[in-house]
């Protein structure tokens, strides 16, 4: 049996969470680039992005010469190993890393300046 959804597609809540992410942060002035693999393979018929592996989902930049990555996760969601490493480089090069799983950890990381 199949869900009749009238034309609409349901979306996952870390889908959902990412659009909300790039909408608010658009919003504030943020250049927002959507580097999440899945999302790009599915875009360019799985060939490869040059994207390395756990790269964030979103690279943003910010007024001031800010770079943030910002890995989606839904509230459950992990971060796979090389997406844990990716986070350490980041930060090891002094750059911001916000896992976020609400719309508040980003705004909070934003607002705290410290990723």
């Amino acid at each position: 049996m199949r869900l009749v959804t009238h034309g609409k597609r349901r979306r996952n809540p870390e889908a959902q969470l990412q659009a909300a992410i790039v909408k608010f942060l658009r919003a504030i002035g943020a250049m927002v680039a959507v580097t999440d693999p899945g999302v790009l393979r599915s875009r360019i018929t799985n060939r490869t992005t040059g994207i390395p592996n756990g790269w964030p989902d979103l690279t943003v930049l910010l007024p001031g010469g800010r770079m943030v990555g910002i890995e989606v996760k839904a509230p459950k969601g992990r971060q796979t190993p090389s997406q844990a490493q990716m986070q350490n480089d980041w930060q090891r090069l002094g750059h911001e890393y916000i896992l976020a799983r609400s719309m508040d950890d980003v705004i909070d990381a934003l607002e705290n300046d410290d990723g």
